[in-house]
């Protein structure tokens, strides 16, 4: 087992633990939102498909509700420790787990360090930072640590004052990857300007502007501030003007994208003739074949079960036979 850090002190030459409670408690969630962590710096630099530098500074405020854990982020969570006693016995170091560290000169400069590693051949101490990502993200790790990844270990490294850091990441559960994050004083620098501009921002109770996106984090964001919408808001004219404008040239440019992408289907389906599967040099290309059949329940068949048999239908509801969804707000252009 990893050793646990239990006392609240000094941990690196910068950094002091406020609390090692396990990640994902209460507690662990309010001291990371007693400043700016490492997750959320490629949120705010707007390198993160999870938020942006709004969604911080309202998670900040508490106006967030604290986010369930996902799977993905649940066996993450699982194998961590696994993954970080491995990479020690690779490197013949000692791992030791440390929980939410703050600056012991900017109190709300914090990192949720994932180890804290004794016996590193180029240091009496250091960091490291562990990750598990899907095989379809192997080629981000390809040369260098990506950009998220990067701003997470560098704002860590800061924080704590540490030598350096290292970095565990396993690749589709079978591929350890190993790099080593050394000081970079540029980057530091612009983190350190980036995140100063969002925490003063939190004080000054001042929003941040964020830019509209086209990956949906605005519209998450919008849509957990919002859940329940209702009246009308007068806008200013040209705003509107200029998004209205560009929404429908974008929607006539995707409507002719499709029309092509349906011809260019057409014509390759009618080289298929009466097959399935179309290949060149004997290397499949495409496929044309008819799935098997599927069943639905109709929506009205669904209403009507609903007001006849009520009882019925919480059975089957309550056993998941039946599920209901809570779709976002549609847009409609008028």
């Amino acid at each position: 087992m990893t050793a646990t850090i239990q006392a609240i002190g000094h941990v690196s030459p910068t950094g002091r633990i406020v609390t090692d409670a396990d990640a994902g408690t209460p507690p662990w969630f309010a001291a990371r939102r007693a400043g700016i962590t490492g997750t959320d710096l490629p949120k705010i630099l707007g390198d993160s498909p999870y938020g942006n530098a709004l969604s911080v500074w309202h998670d900040k405020r508490g106006d967030i509700l604290d986010d369930l854990v996902s799977e993905a982020g649940e066996w993450g969570h699982i194998l961590e420790d696994p993954i970080a006693q491995e990479w020690a016995r690779r490197n013949k170091v000692q791992v030791v787990r440390v929980g939410v560290v703050a600056n012991t000169k900017h109190d709300w400069q914090r990192a949720s360090l994932d180890r804290l590693v004794h016996g590193c051949p180029d240091a009496e101490i250091c960091g490291l930072e562990v990750k598990t990502r899907s095989a379809f993200k192997a080629g981000m790790f390809r040369d260098d640590i990506p950009d998220d990844v990067l701003a997470q270990v560098a704002w860590g490294r800061l924080v704590t004052g540490l030598p350096h850091m290292h970095v565990a990441v396993l690749i589709g559960g079978q591929q350890m990857l190993e790099f080593t994050y050394e000081p970079d004083v540029q980057l530091e620098t612009f983190l350190i300007e980036k995140a100063s501009a969002l925490w003063q921002a939190v004080e000054d109770n001042n929003p941040p502007d964020v830019e509209p996106d086209s990956d949906g984090v605005l519209i998450g964001l919008l849509n957990k501030l919002y859940e329940s919408r209702a009246g009308t808001r007068e806008l200013p004219p040209k705003d509107v003007e200029k998004w209205v404008a560009q929404y429908r040239a974008a929607h006539v440019d995707e409507k002719a994208a499709a029309a092509l992408k349906e011809k260019a289907k057409a014509a390759l389906i009618a080289l298929l003739d009466d097959g399935e599967i179309g290949v060149v040099n004997e290397e499949p290309v495409f496929t044309y074949r008819r799935p098997s059949a599927s069943y639905s329940v109709p929506t009205k068949a669904l209403a009507e079960l609903k007001s006849e048999d009520p009882e019925l239908y919480e059975q089957l509801l309550a056993g998941e036979w039946i599920t209901e969804s809570s779709p976002s707000p549609r847009f409609l252009l008028k």
